[in-house]
């Protein structure tokens, strides 16, 4: 038993949504008139907030959801239907690298195997994990340079006091200059 009624407007859009005619008006208004028509799929920003019509139904985008659909592990692999074993940390490491599973994985290297390109595959995976790590290298010393040398937190999170010579302006450029020739280095080995 309904303990809400229902007017005939609402009635009316979920006729129109069942019957997938999301643009159809379930009211005639006078006065006003959108300077936008908006369609199924468009997405814009107002007020602060990004919408999109999905559904026939207008919905505001959450400024996370692109961090969430890269992070959060779906319960199958897209590509197979396979169940994902969620308790696993290697399923985890190489859905979040891969976008699939590891069996996915094993099949597309087996098929570079047959074709002969899997050398070129490996060593393209091997560079770019080496500038990955020069990358990483690179910005712990910025932060290290902007946050200053005298305060230090130690792995118990507590900050401990660092008394000593600060870095010159000239072994920042020198440091500098060895990550850009590591990176001069391994751009040639890929070439």
């Amino acid at each position: 038993m309904l303990n809400k009624e229902f007017t005939e407007r609402e009635v009316q859009r979920m006729r129109n949504i069942i019957t997938k005619k999301h643009g159809d008006k379930t009211q005639v208004s006078a006065g006003y008139e959108s300077r936008v028509a908006r369609k199924e799929g468009d997405i814009w920003e107002a007020n602060g907030k990004t919408w999109t019509i999905s559904g026939g139904i207008k919905k505001s985008i959450p400024k996370l959801s692109k961090f969430k659909q890269e992070t959060i592990i779906p319960l199958t692999c897209p590509k197979c239907n396979e169940v994902l074993s969620r308790e696993s940390d290697y399923v985890k490491q190489i859905y979040k690298l891969m976008g699939h599973c590891p069996k996915c994985q094993a099949k597309y290297e087996s098929d570079l195997k047959i074709a002969g390109k899997f050398d070129d595959y490996a060593k393209e995976m091997h560079i770019k994990n080496h500038l990955h790590l020069v990358d990483d290298a690179e910005k712990g010393f910025d932060d290290f340079i902007q946050n200053g040398f005298e305060k230090y937190m130690s792995e118990l999170g507590e900050t401990e006091d660092w008394v000593g010579n600060s870095i010159s302006p000239e072994q920042i450029k020198e440091v500098k200059e060895y990550f850009k020739s590591q990176r001069e280095k391994i751009n040639t080995y890929l070439s």
